[in-house]
């Protein structure tokens, strides 16, 4: 069941020393689905991402999990063939501003009895079209309460963040690097892609750059000198990312997306012989012969609507098929 949850100074405070002192107890305590890697996708929905790129995010995830061979491309090569994944927005309410973390899709187990599931994530999911929570940007208060969720699922495997904002923190009870520290010892990785803004939670203005990719580094690497060995990876090996590509304009939204999820999931060294996603095609509407305009054969001989020739009705369904087809590119 989805949940919006107003964030306090108690909750956050309650949630931090839960995490550091219950995780180990709890989590073998609780009888927990084990899976290859628990996802949770975190959307700032705050005023500086435009409604446009908020909808976007959902409009292409729901797609990509949509997909009919979802399950073969991204879930079938994991070790035990199972991924668990939920989605959450973040931003304020009220006069006070108060931090809220909703979500926006239940969490999904889809394994090789469940291939299908990805269909229900994108039917949840695109329920949270123009729900955008708007006002500041509480991106450590988010990073918390998400980190909290992962170690209080039912499931237990590789945990990872797949946080997308402009990082502009404008708002805060716990700041982004305390929530980094937090997750790192909880052992959860955070992979960022980078959503520009379009203005300021404050006064509006266009912020010039338009992303704060220093806080953003800081939340995937709260430790940068450590060795590499100690620092937290994806289910692959392969160290925390940050993808900037659709920032800059040089990938559009889907690939980048498509990206992250191939790296957090198959790993870097897999994506680039990744097959196409493989989409059913739009159903045709089903008209009442009953009501049903349809002219007569005299009408219609003496009408002056045009009947298409053959070779233009194969062309219009070739487009058709070729449409289907959306390849991962990789730059």
């Amino acid at each position: 069941m989805k949940n919006t949850n107003l964030i306090s100074a108690v909750f956050i405070g309650s949630t931090c020393t839960l995490s550091v002192l219950g995780y180990g107890m709890s989590a073998k305590a609780a009888a927990l689905k084990s899976v290859d890697i628990e996802l949770a996708f975190l959307i700032d929905g705050s005023a500086s991402i435009s409604q446009s790129d908020f909808n976007a995010q959902i409009n292409t995830l729901s797609k990509i999990f949509s997909a009919t061979n979802f399950y073969d491309v991204f879930v079938k090569p994991l070790s035990t063939k199972k991924l668990a994944v939920s989605a959450y927005q973040f931003g304020t309410q009220g006069t006070l501003n108060t931090p809220v973390i909703s979500q926006l899709a239940d969490w999904v187990l889809i394994d090789e009895q469940n291939q299908k599931a990805g269909r229900a994530f994108s039917l949840d999911l695109s329920d949270g079209i123009n729900t955008k929570l708007g006002n500041f940007t509480p991106i450590g208060d988010a990073v918390s309460f998400v980190t909290n969720a992962l170690l209080k699922n039912q499931y237990d495997g590789k945990k990872v963040v797949n946080i997308s904002t402009d990082g502009f923190n404008t708002h805060e009870i716990i700041n982004p690097s305390d929530a980094a520290v937090n997750a790192f010892f909880r052992e959860v990785t955070i992979n960022a892609i980078v959503i520009p803004a379009t203005q300021s939670d404050i006064g509006g203005k266009i912020p010039n750059p338009l992303y704060d990719l220093a806080k953003i580094k800081s939340i995937i690497d709260p430790y940068p000198n450590f060795p590499s060995e100690y620092k937290n990876k994806n289910f692959d090996g392969s160290p925390a990312f940050i993808i900037t590509d659709y920032a800059t304009g040089k990938m559009s939204l889907e690939d980048a997306l498509l990206l992250k999820l191939g790296k957090e999931t198959i790993g870097e060294k897999k994506i680039i012989s990744v097959p196409p996603l493989i989409f059913d095609p739009p159903k045709t509407p089903v008209s009442d012969p009953s009501t049903s305009n349809t002219p007569d054969s005299e009408t219609a001989l003496n009408s002056d609507q045009t009947i298409p020739e053959p070779n233009a009705i194969l062309g219009l369904l070739s487009l058709g098929i070729l449409g289907l087809i959306k390849k991962i590119k990789c730059q």
